[in-house]
């Protein structure tokens, strides 16, 4: 199977990291491990300090003017050309996806918008196809261990994230991926 990594030349040099709100408060150490691997790979990490959420929670409540306004903060925050790496499928969709919708009757932020729309990757798909980390790891586990990925329905659906998510797990030595039951 050929590979879908992008040679060295081909990478990115800069990409923004937008955390996510979930990352940032529950699971900052994903966050941060996220970025190692990106610099890693001699990406140069750029962290906007003013974001904050994507705004999917009120948009997923049915509070679209306050998604709004949670979501045009973040608007100027991203300028550059760069991609935007997104630890979460389902924030990466909101992003995507749902800020053009947002802001459709104001023909300045639906540019913003929708430019940042096409700049978004999932993280498990740059992980993949960026970085290269599906490809097979050469050292092999000790102790094998099964796996189940469990993603968010969203994530899913919107980003597809559970593909880059399924290859980047079969591609651990020693990982084997189970499917859950339910």
């Amino acid at each position: 199977m050929p590979s879908t990594t992008q040679p060295a030349s081909r990478r990115p040099p800069k990409v923004y990291f937008f955390a996510t709100c979930v990352v940032d408060l529950m699971a900052p150490q994903a966050g941060l491990d996220a970025i190692e691997l990106i610099r890693d790979a001699g990406i140069e990490v750029v962290f906007p300090p003013e974001q904050t959420c994507c705004g999917q929670p009120a948009y997923t409540g049915g509070f679209t003017e306050e998604a709004r306004r949670v979501a045009r903060a973040q608007l100027g925050l991203f300028r550059e050309p760069w991609p935007i790496v997104v630890p979460s499928g389902s924030c990466a969709g909101m992003m995507a996806l749902h800020w053009p919708r947002l802001f459709a009757d104001d023909a300045a932020l639906a540019g913003q918008a929708h430019d940042i729309a096409q700049r978004v990757v999932e993280w498990s798909a740059f992980a993949r196809d960026t970085l290269g980390l599906a490809e097979p790891a050469a050292a092999a586990r000790r102790t094998p261990v099964k796996v189940a990925l469990h993603t968010s329905c969203s994530a899913r659906r919107e980003m597809g994230s559970h593909l880059p998510s399924e290859a980047l797990l079969r591609a651990l030595p020693g990982v084997e991926l189970v499917e859950p039951a339910r």
